[in-house]
């Protein structure tokens, strides 16, 4: 083991022991506290595995993985609207009455609505007239 490398560990678990010996006289019996380390050394930091590494990729996947519940979330919310407002393969033969529905200025709207079968009838309406032609 290189003298510097030693020497900065050696540094760092002194002051490490320190600070929590700090902690420890200043912090009540009710409270827990957590304090940070805040030097880094060389070594640590270039090995591929290193912590700072570690946490950096792991950043990012949740980055990731918060996009893509953010998109499956936002994907899902939209097809819940388009099957509740949208055509619906059940409502089909509803939706094709609609169209070929032709509202006539002449009848009452019982008559429009259910034509023959009205049991009521409003006036202005022309369909008894109609009929019996």
């Amino acid at each position: 083991m290189d003298y510097k490398v030693f020497s900065d560990v050696h540094v760092f678990d002194k002051q490490a022991k320190l600070a929590d010996k700090i902690a420890e006289v200043r912090a009540s019996p009710f409270t827990q506290n957590v304090y940070a380390v805040s030097g880094r050394s060389e070594q640590s930091s270039d090995s591929p595995h290193s912590p700072l590494n570690e946490m950096v990729a792991l950043r990012g996947e949740i980055a990731a993985l918060s996009k893509q519940v953010e998109r499956l979330s936002r994907d899902r919310s939209r097809n819940r609207s388009r099957t509740r407002y949208g055509k619906s393969p059940y409502r089909s033969k509803t939706a094709s009455r609609r169209e070929n529905y032709h509202y006539n200025d002449e009848f009452c709207y019982y008559h429009n609505r259910f034509g023959s079968k009205a049991k009521k009838c409003r006036e202005p309406c022309t369909f008894a007239k109609a009929s019996e032609n």
